[in-house]
């Protein structure tokens, strides 16, 4: 009986540690961009579609880095090396402005204002995009970028 209680054991530890690593690869990659800069402005909305890509993030332009460290300060280091993102000069502009409203409204609760616009950059300009972004719906590009697609859709995983 012992034996068969072992055995059981086993067995059940074996595909709970086999299932649990074949679902946890599944998030597993290089982590890369998953949407950067604009492809197409939405006509419902009229806001900026950003375009569907897959590469590595990118270091950003001396231009950039001044928006960055106003509008995203997370990604700057100590040592002052310009961050490898995946948001463009005009993404981080139109973030800036963007972000006008809610630091407004939230300007009572620091916390609040930091947290909501960390995962607003994360999601927008961290360079392991792939890792937490999922793009689930797409169009086409404009004329100007007939090659490329614009995210229409996407999900966002967030851990607590």
């Amino acid at each position: 009986m012992l034996l068969h209680l072992k055995l059981f054991a086993f067995v059940f530890l074996f595909f709970t540690c086999t299932l649990f690593t074949l679902r946890a690869a599944d998030w597993i990659d290089d982590g890369h961009c998953v949407f950067s800069g604009n492809c197409q402005i939405d006509n419902k909305t009229k806001g900026e579609l950003s375009c569907l890509v897959n590469f590595t993030a990118f270091e950003v332009s001396e231009e950039s880095m001044e928006i960055v460290k106003d509008v995203c300060p997370m990604f700057i280091n100590e040592s002052g090396i310009r961050p490898k993102l995946c948001c463009n000069y005009s993404q981080l502009v139109q973030m800036q402005d963007s972000f006008k409203l809610p630091q407004a409204l939230l300007q009572r609760c620091p916390t609040c204002w930091r947290n909501f616009r960390d995962h607003i950059c994360s999601m927008t300009c961290g360079p392991f995009q792939s890792y937490y972004v999922r793009a689930t719906g797409w169009i086409p590009g404009d004329e100007e970028h007939s090659d490329q697609s614009a995210v229409t859709e996407f999900s966002f995983k967030v851990t607590m």
